[in-house]
Order: C-alpha cells, then structure tokens, then sequence
C-alpha cells in the first residue's frame, strides 16, 4: 500500500505501516476484542498477518478471521495444551525436530532432521496418532 503524500512502498509488517494500514489494524485489534477473542498471542504481529493476507480489506479480512476462529474450534486448538505426550523426550532424540526462534519477520522457524529420524524405534515408542499430534499441535498451536 502506498501512501498518497509519500513514494515509499509500506510492507505492512510491524514498524513499516503507512497512516492508512495502522488506522485499519486499530479497527481490526477492536473488532478481534469486541468479539471476546482475546489472546496474548493475537498481537499486533499476529493480526498484521491477516491484514496483509487480504490487503489490508478489512471485511475481507473478518471474514478470513472468522473461518480461521471457526477452525480453531473445529480442531479443538485452545485445548492442546493439556494433551500429554509422555513419550516425548524419546522421540525428541530419535526424531529431531522442533521450533527455532523466528525469522527477522517475526514467522516461526520449524526444524527437521529427517535424515537422523529412526523411524522404526519411533514407531515401537508410540502411535502414529500420537506422532502425528506431536508433530501437528505446536504448528496448530502457533496458529
């Protein structure tokens, strides 16, 4: 988006916001609010993400909210959290993988050493449906 008076091309990502984007950030935070999904993790980093999806339309990013809240209900994403993998440490070491911190733009870095997984002595561990819910929560949940 560009703004009128000035040349420079504004990305939308945090502390590069041109007047008219932050204006509609500030209506989407009070939306997101007034619609009771309060979340530490909904911050400003997280809904600028909507918005540049949906090139900062503010009804086509409600819309896009909306199915993205409908899902985490759908898959139960509040809830994981709770979900003990006792045998997560064991597959930590023969199946490394995991989150690194996050890129210079704020999205999460996901590690895997496919190379080193044992995927036999994995599978004698646990269940696939355990695996796969090791694996797919933290992704769900960073959504």
């Amino acid at each position: 988006m560009v703004d009128k008076n000035d040349k420079h091309v504004y990305t939308g990502f945090p502390g590069d916001c041109s007047p008219d984007q932050l204006k509609t950030l500030d209506e989407f935070r009070a939306t997101v609010k007034s619609l009771g999904h309060e979340n530490p993790q909904f911050d400003d980093t997280y809904l600028l993400r909507f918005l540049r999806a949906r090139k900062f339309d503010l009804q086509k990013t409600l819309l896009m909210w909306n199915n993205f809240i409908e899902w985490r209900k759908r898959e139960n994403v509040d809830q994981i959290t709770s979900y003990v993998f006792h045998e997560k440490e064991e597959v930590k070491r023969l199946y490394p993988h995991g989150y690194f911190r996050t890129d210079r733009q704020g999205r999460p870095v996901y590690i895997e050493r496919i190379g080193k997984l044992k995927l036999n002595e994995v599978l004698k561990l646990t269940t696939e449906e355990d695996s796969l819910n090791t694996t797919l929560n933290p992704m769900r949940i960073s959504c």
